[in-house]
């Protein structure tokens, strides 16, 4: 098997540095070929200079802090690539990802594209773990689940700050971690029929009045909020 591995931290991980500034990477596109399977923690974290990263849809796992601050950066698989060479999908599959780290995707905030050109984040049948702060601040705006998904947990702040409208979470989960998808734009909300304890403030600020929740089911199993 092949796996981009885990660094130490953020200066480890950035190879051919500017001789002018060492802490300065000056990679600007980063394509990951199909066959990996796994991206190690603190990966590209910090490289803030990319602007494109291509995440093949080989990949299984992401480390924690994988591509943590990447704040300009557009994310793409290896579907759809055109004659320059980029994602012009408009969907990011993640759908063989098992397991996502806690901040791996945090402070990406580009990663949801733009209001004219939004990609949407797609989860697969085989999601098991997503960590605390993993898309906190990432931009997102439309993300789908697998309703099979063996999924329990909802890591805290996984999707805070973000600005997804619709959401439909896998059956399986049965906890919701606090502030989860604080600060979001809620208009539509599926809990899942397996859901018990849905943490503090884990949707607060998530429907603001010019974008008012008007779809919430909460299923008979939830005892606690």
């Amino acid at each position: 098997s092949l796996s981009i591995p885990d660094y130490d931290d953020m200066y480890t991980a950035i190879w051919w540095p500017n001789p002018s500034n060492p802490s300065a990477n000056i990679f600007l596109t980063v394509y990951i070929e199909d066959g990996v399977l796994g991206i190690g923690e603190n990966a590209f974290k910090g490289m803030s200079t990319l602007n494109y990263v291509q995440i093949p849809r080989s990949v299984k796992t992401i480390g924690a802090n994988a591509f943590s601050g990447v704040s300009g950066a557009r994310f793409g698989d290896d579907l759809d690539v055109d004659q320059n060479g980029q994602d012009d999908d408009t969907t990011l599959d993640l759908s063989n990802v098992t397991s996502i780290g806690e901040g791996a995707f945090q402070n990406c905030s580009s990663m949801g594209g733009s209001a004219t050109s939004p990609i949407t984040i797609q989860f697969g049948a085989n999601l098991s773990s997503i960590g605390e702060n993993a898309f906190n601040n990432a931009g997102l705006r439309t993300v789908t689940f697998n309703s099979n998904a063996p999924i329990k947990e909802i890591g805290d702040s996984a999707f805070a700050s973000n600005q997804i409208s619709n959401l439909a979470l896998p059956d399986n989960v049965k906890t919701i971690g606090a502030s989860a998808f604080y600060n979001n734009i809620l208009t539509s909300l599926t809990l899942p029929k397996n859901l018990v304890t849905i943490e503090d403030r884990a949707f607060y600020r998530s429907s603001p009045a010019q974008k008012n929740l008007t779809n919430l089911v909460i299923p008979s199993n939830v005892k606690s909020i």
